[in-house]
């Protein structure tokens, strides 16, 4: 005899919950990214929040922009999905791989063009992002451990703390002319 059941049946797997809509990460990276350029002068040049906001005007400080805010929207997507320990690690990886674009995407415009130019700076800044998500939405998928995540999460924090108190003599640390 069949069993009656009411509602949905207890023995069917329910779906897994989706990550938010890249179009909605995109919008994130692009908002939280350029307010994120603005944060430290606005808190008063506050030496703490210049640890992961841009404190000038150098490439270096410019990846801030992707790495941190990127690390921000993949644990919106981990809450979202309930794989907090795999989006951080995506978050970590697809901010890094943002930052690394946004450095070597810089140097070969300005070698291109001879100069820097703000409307590329921004088309720059949205495909670095663009970039950013698609690796987190790839490597959110391979299942991590939360320890992994601790300290991938913590290594990014530590590097971009270390390389802003004390930046080596190259040229992506040095500030733009203004």
């Amino acid at each position: 005899m069949a069993r009656a059941t009411v509602g949905a049946d207890r023995d069917e797997p329910r779906a897994a919950p989706r990550p938010p809509p890249a179009w909605l990460g995109l919008a994130f990276l692009l908002v939280v990214g350029s307010v994120w350029h603005f944060v430290h002068a606005a808190s008063g040049g506050w030496a703490p929040i210049g640890l992961v906001a841009p404190v000038n005007e150098s490439v270096w400080e410019h990846t801030k922009l992707v790495a941190i805010p990127m690390l921000l929207w993949a644990a919106i997507v981990g809450w979202r999905t309930g794989h907090m320990a795999s989006a951080l690690v995506g978050g970590v990886v697809g901010g890094l791989a943002g930052a690394g674009l946004m450095v070597v995407g810089y140097y070969a415009y300005v070698a291109v063009l001879g100069y820097g130019w703000f409307p590329m700076d921004i088309g720059l800044f949205v495909l670095c992002s663009l970039a950013a998500l698609a690796v987190l939405g790839r490597v959110r998928l391979v299942p991590a451990r939360g320890w992994l995540a601790a300290a991938l999460v913590t290594a990014e924090l530590a590097l971009f703390a270390v390389l802003t108190v004390a930046p080596p003599d190259w040229p992506v640390f040095v500030p733009a002319p203004r």
